[in-house]
């Protein structure tokens, strides 16, 4: 697996990219609309070295990817959901990785969530996750302790 990854002039536009080069690899498609031999990439590499996963880990529908303060790339994603199944996700949801070495610094968010939605991150490196299924917004620390739940099951 290969990421388009940004070089420190352009970090800023790291998690969107990411975000779009993880969702087109997770299609299977790689990047058939970026031709790297006719148009130039500008301050973007292609790294077949990012990111570096566990083995055997689970990396499934990503949701929403941010980068905080600290280069850290939060990755939210669906794990093993099966569609069929109305559970929560017992597997991590939560990816935090090295934004430059793409190692895995920690995961987090099992049995937290059925429906992995949206991710943000606040001026104070907190992580804001979205829950569609159980209608609820998160606020956790970046170490991944819940510090505030709204809404309820519909």
């Amino acid at each position: 697996m290969s990421v388009v990854r940004s070089t420190p002039p352009a970090r800023a536009l790291s998690a969107g990219v990411i975000a779009l080069a993880l969702g087109t690899l997770m299609c299977g498609d790689g990047l058939p609309w970026l031709n790297t031999h006719d148009a130039p990439l500008g301050d973007y590499e292609v790294s077949a070295e990012w990111p570096v996963l566990p083995q055997g880990y689970v990396l499934g529908e990503v949701t929403g990817v941010a980068v905080d303060s600290k280069d850290r790339v939060f990755i939210f994603h669906r794990a093993d959901k099966q569609w069929d199944n109305d559970s929560v996700i017992t597997l991590p949801t939560v990816l935090v990785m090295d934004g430059d070495s793409g190692e895995v610094i920690a995961t987090w968010g099992a049995n937290l969530f059925k429906v992995p939605h949206g991710l943000s991150i606040d001026a104070e490196d907190n992580v804001w996750l979205t829950d569609v299924k159980l209608n609820r917004v998160y606020k956790f620390s970046p170490e991944g302790q819940l510090l505030l739940q709204v809404g309820e099951d519909s």
